[in-house]
């Protein structure tokens, strides 16, 4: 899927078909709505399904949140709702969701962007929500393998879009094997040593560089970089490199230092308080494609949450490591560090999704750095903001927000 090329949708499945594209995986109990401009479509919104049979109330406070949410999309003259329950619909009684169907209809209508369609995803079936006549939509519905086999979903494929089968495999850490989870240790530990030594400001400024550096290569790349044993130019994956970036991640000056390198790549000559860029509070567009290298090193350098234990020591002959091999530098300080430099990355990740617009990622996030390290400040921090409900800036503005492209690596 491309920024670039607006996209049509001539049938209900289509649309249908659209809607794992967009969120990058295909949504549990979920509600969808969907801006519409003409035929084309317009911004997205997903939150989590309310309650089977909640109050009038609570599905009045939910459906003004869903409202405001999609009122961002200011050139959107209509919408459509799509409720993914996992649960199939098999006859024309209320499933539970009359209610909320209602005042959904009422608040969009209020902002201008009236209910024209609205559908139910099951099991295996998907079927017209505001139809109960069974001589045009007779029950189940029409089969969920519809949707693959649209003009739309099949567009998406051949432009190189896929998606996940749910939220927690688009949040999963890659798997390194444990000769590569060595490698980057090395280069962890060798740069810890660095660090520690002096804290000297030519050797920060020289790792910092190379951030710079990798973070651009990697926004440039089609593939994911832990994309096999090969980067793309042929050359072996550079798995001690990436330790020694990592290491710089468990002081939260430098690991602040290290998103502030990334946003400041948009506007390197203007000035702006840290905490409005944090906000998305910038009159510029954000440089995407460098976050998303910098969304790439931290996704790989959070693989290595299920190392801590094995500073502690393992089994000969684990995954290609011929002896024990223990780390010379696996002390219990480096363990530690090492934990928090993976929380690090999982709170930045957070970041990142929640400034692109995506919640359920960050939330997915940001709840597995306080696993790795309970109590870690940032990802408490995040965790607040995403909490209350505050959608970032950028997120709420056509000329500013991310918009996934078909070339970047996922």
């Amino acid at each position: 899927m491309t920024a670039q090329t607006p996209l049509t949708i001539a049938e209900p499945a289509e649309l249908l078909a659209y809607l794992p594209h967009a969120l990058g995986y295909f949504p549990e109990r979920s509600l969808m709505v969907v801006g519409l401009r003409g035929k084309t479509i317009g911004g997205t919104v997903r939150v989590d399904l309310p309650d089977v049979n909640s109050s009038l109330e609570q599905c009045r406070e939910f459906s003004e949140t869903v409202a405001e949410c999609l009122a961002v999309d200011r050139l959107a003259d209509a919408s459509v709702l799509a409720l993914f329950t996992g649960v199939d619909w098999l006859d024309g009684e209320d499933p539970g969701f009359d209610r909320l169907m209602l005042c959904l209809r009422e608040a969009l209508q209020l902002r201008g962007k009236p209910v024209c369609q609205a559908w139910w995803l099951g099991e295996r079936y998907f079927r017209n929500y505001l139809c109960r006549d069974e001589r045009c939509c007779p029950s189940p519905g029409v089969l969920l393998s519809k949707l693959k086999s649209s003009r739309l979903n099949t567009e998406l494929v051949f432009r190189g879009s896929s998606y996940f089968s749910d939220l927690s495999e688009a949040t999963q850490a890659p798997t390194l094997s444990r000769v590569e989870q060595l490698a980057m240790y090395r280069g962890f530990s060798r740069n810890m040593l660095r660090l520690g030594e002096a804290m000297a400001r030519q050797p920060l400024e020289h790792t910092l560089s190379d951030w710079s550096a990798e973070m651009r290569r990697l926004g440039r790349a089609r593939t994911a970089a832990w994309g096999g044993n090969r980067a793309a130019g042929g050359e072996a994956q550079p798995w001690e490199r990436w330790g020694g970036l990592m290491a710089i991640l468990q002081c939260p000056r430098f690991r602040d230092a290290v998103l502030l390198l990334a946003l400041c790549d948009a506007a390197p000559d203007q000035k702006v308080e840290i905490a409005d860029l944090l906000l998305g509070n910038t009159d510029f567009r954000p440089p995407w494609r460098t976050l998303n290298g910098l969304r790439q090193l931290l996704r790989l350098m959070s693989a290595m949450h299920d190392f801590v234990p094995v500073l502690e020591g393992w089994g000969a002959k684990e995954d290609g490591v011929s002896e024990p091999e223990r780390p010379q530098l696996a002390t219990e300080q480096f363990a530690t560090e090492l934990q928090q430099a993976v929380a690090a990355s999982y709170s930045l990740l957070g970041w990142i999704e929640w400034s692109r617009g995506r919640g359920s990622r960050a939330g997915a996030y940001l709840e597995a750095a306080l696993e790795v390290l309970p109590g870690y400040r940032l990802a408490e921090l995040l965790t607040e903001v995403l909490g209350s409900g505050l959608l970032c800036k950028w997120a709420k503005s056509a000329a500013t927000a991310w918009q996934r492209s078909a070339s970047e690596a996922d």
